[in-house]
């Protein structure tokens, strides 16, 4: 395996018994800017909470999707979860 290699984490971490927001946060800021997205919702849906460092993480990949709609959804979600900034 070599660093960088986001098949096999994904591999890992699909088979974890326990999922955490480090293991979720680790894959959410390697994966390109959709994989990332639909990642997050799909940890968020299971109750893993994201911490601040996936929400930028997750903002950058709004960002760089130019998804105007999910930025919006995202910004949502950080006002209604009360995640604060460290």
């Amino acid at each position: 395996m070599q660093c960088g290699d986001l098949d096999y984490g994904r591999k890992v971490f699909d088979e974890m018994l326990e999922r955490n927001t480090v293991s979720c946060t680790s894959l959410i800021c390697g994966y390109m800017p959709k994989e990332a997205v639909s990642l997050f919702f799909e940890t968020v849906a299971t109750g893993i909470e994201p911490n601040s460092v996936t929400m930028v993480c997750l903002i950058f990949a709004c960002a760089k999707l130019k998804d105007v709609a999910l930025s919006q959804r995202v910004c949502a979600y950080i006002r209604e979860s009360g995640l604060k900034s460290t």
